[in-house]
Formats: structure tokens, C-alpha cells, sequence
């Protein structure tokens, strides 16, 4: 038998939902947009990854995403 009854357990799992909802909700601004506070113009990102091939790919992404946004990228 369980200590937490059903109705308990279902409206907590729905009040957890809809918290992640709304808390995914929140931030509306592009983190890349020109007026986006941040450090200063130029310089390069450096992207590494582990040495398996899942980490590779996923790294190579990121640096092929950041160059789409004119981002000079560094891979190491």
C-alpha cells in the first residue's frame, strides 16, 4: 500500500508540469541579438569535446551552429 494516495500523487505531478511550463515560458529575450548585454566584440570561442565519437559530433555541432552566427570558433 501506498503512503502518498492517488488523487495526491496526480495533482502533484500536474503542478509540477505546469511549473516547468511556465518557468520555459519566462525568458523571451535572443540570447544572441546585437543589444544582448556581453563582453566585448571579437575574439573566439574555443570548443572541445571527450574523445568518443558522440562527444565529437556533438562539439562539431556547436561550432558549426556558433560560425552560422558569425562566431569565430576555436575547436580544440
Amino acid at each position: 500500500m501506498s503512503l502518498i494516495s492517488r488523487p495526491v500523487r496526480s495533482t502533484v505531478a500536474m503542478l509540477a508540469c505546469a511549473t516547468l511550463t511556465l518557468t520555459a515560458c519566462g525568458g523571451g529575450d535572443d540570447p544572441l541579438a546585437s543589444d544582448s548585454g556581453g563582453g566585448e566584440e571579437g575574439g573566439s570561442v574555443t570548443v572541445g569535446s571527450a574523445n568518443f565519437p558522440e562527444a565529437v559530433l556533438l562539439g562539431e555541432m556547436y561550432a558549426q551552429a556558433l560560425e552560422a552566427k558569425d562566431v569565430e570558433v576555436q575547436r580544440n
